[in-house]
C-alpha cells in the first residue's frame, strides 16, 4: 500500500522525499544514480527504453521487478525521470507501466509518432515521486518486508523485496560394502525422498517446490522476510 502526501500540508517532508534518488551501491565500485540507456522506441503511444547490459543496470531492473511484485501492480507505483530528451521522448517524469529484466527494458505511456534509435542516454529514479505532480510525494508501507534491499552483495536503496534462501549443495554420502543391508552395492546411496537406491552420486543446489508453497526464491545471499530495524518518518501536518 502507499499514501500520497501534498506539499501544502507537508512542505518540508515532501521536498525531502522527492529529492531521494534510487541509488545502486556496491562496496568496491561505488554508487550510481544515473542509469545508462542504450536505445529507445515508441510503438502505439508506448515508449520503451533499453538499458545497458552492465552490473548496475541489471541489478536495478531486478530490484524494480521485485519491488513491483511486492506492490502487486503498476498502479500507483514508481516513476522514471528523464533529465533530458531521449530521442523523440521528451524530458519529464513518467509512471512505469512495464519492466522486463530479460530484455532490460522499462516502458511507460508517451504520445508521439512511432520511432526508435540507439544512443547514449541516462535515466533516473526517485523513490517517492509521483508522475504528473511536482508537489506530491508517495510513501510506501513496508510492514513485513525487507528494508535492507541486498541484491547479490549490492544494495538498491529504497526498494522492497521478498525473502529468499541462498543456493547451496546437498551431497548425499556414498555408501560402501554392506553399510545398510546386503542389497546395497559399493558406491551407491539411498534416495532419502523415496527410499530407492542409485548407482550414481547426485548433488544439487536447487531447492525444489514442495507442491504447496511454490517455487523457492533463491540468490547469493539469504535475506529475511522482514528487517530487525524500523524506519520512522516524522512530519508536521500544517493543515491541522
Amino acid at each position: 500500500t502507499s499514501t500520497d502526501i501534498a506539499a501544502a500540508n507537508w512542505p518540508s517532508l515532501v521536498t525531502h522525499l522527492r529529492a531521494k534518488g534510487l541509488t545502486y551501491n556496491e562496496g568496491i565500485t561505488g554508487q550510481k544514480s544515473a542509469f545508462d540507456v542504450t536505445g529507445w522506441a515508441i510503438v502505439s503511444n508506448v515508449a520503451t527504453l533499453t538499458f545497458a547490459n552492465t552490473t548496475a543496470e541489471n541489478a536495478l531492473l531486478t530490484a524494480l521487478t521485485e519491488d513491483n511484485l511486492v506492490h502487486g501492480s503498476y498502479s500507483n507505483w514508481r516513476s522514471i525521470t528523464l533529465a533530458g530528451a531521449i530521442g523523440t521522448i521528451s524530458a519529464g517524469e513518467y509512471a512505469i507501466t512495464a519492466i522486463d529484466p530479460l530484455t532490460r527494458t522499462i516502458s511507460f505511456a508517451f504520445t508521439a509518432a512511432d520511432g526508435s534509435a540507439s544512443g547514449t542516454f541516462t535515466a533516473n529514479f526517485y523513490t517517492n515521486r509521483v508522475s504528473g505532480s511536482s508537489t506530491t510525494a508517495r510513501v510506501y508501507e513496508a510492514t513485513g518486508r525487507t528494508l535492507v534491499s541486498a541484491n547479490d552483495g549490492e544494495n538498491i536503496s529504497g526498494l522492497r523485496r521478498r525473502d529468499r534462501g541462498q543456493g547451496h549443495y546437498h551431497i548425499p554420502t556414498s555408501l560402501t560394502g554392506n553399510d545398510i543391508g546386503s542389497s546395497n552395492t559399493a558406491g551407491s546411496f539411498i534416495n532419502f525422498f523415496n527410499g530407492s537406491y542409485s548407482s550414481t552420486l547426485y548433488s544439487t543446489r536447487e531447492p525444489k517446490t514442495d507442491g504447496v508453497n511454490g517455487t523457492p526464491r533463491t540468490g547469493s545471499t539469504t535475506d529475511p522476510r522482514s528487517a530487525v530495524g524500523h524506519l520512522y518518518l516524522w512530519g508536521q501536518n500544517f493543515s491541522s
